[in-house]
């Protein structure tokens, strides 16, 4: 099973964009931890990815104050249509991303 491990790109500052290709199936605990300057991800994995603790804590305050971080600060998720429910409601991805949008990837 394809796995993006524990930290594999923690604190990457110089990380602005990720595609998550098909092959994916689990995100490692903090493996984007504090890449706050990530922009844009996109996931085409046609079934929901089991995503470990902190994977997606871009920034420090979002532990303390999900709601309260404006979604400027937070990059956009692009997620097959069929998914956008699934991952809007993803304890590991709620209040993580600025917006969760679906899209249509090819194989």
């Amino acid at each position: 099973m394809a796995t993006i491990g524990k930290q594999a790109f923690t604190a990457c500052s110089k990380l602005e964009q990720v595609h998550i290709g098909h092959g994916i199936k689990n995100i490692g605990d903090k493996a984007f931890f504090l890449c706050m300057n990530l922009k844009r991800m996109s996931i085409a994995a046609t079934e929901i990815l089991t995503i470990g603790d902190e994977a997606f804590t871009f920034d420090m305050s979002v532990l303390m104050y999900p709601q309260m971080i404006p979604s400027v600060k937070r990059p956009t998720l692009y997620v097959p249509s069929t998914l956008v429910d699934d991952y809007k409601h993803a304890a590991p991805v709620q209040h993580r991303f600025g917006k969760i949008r679906g899209r249509d990837f090819e194989h």
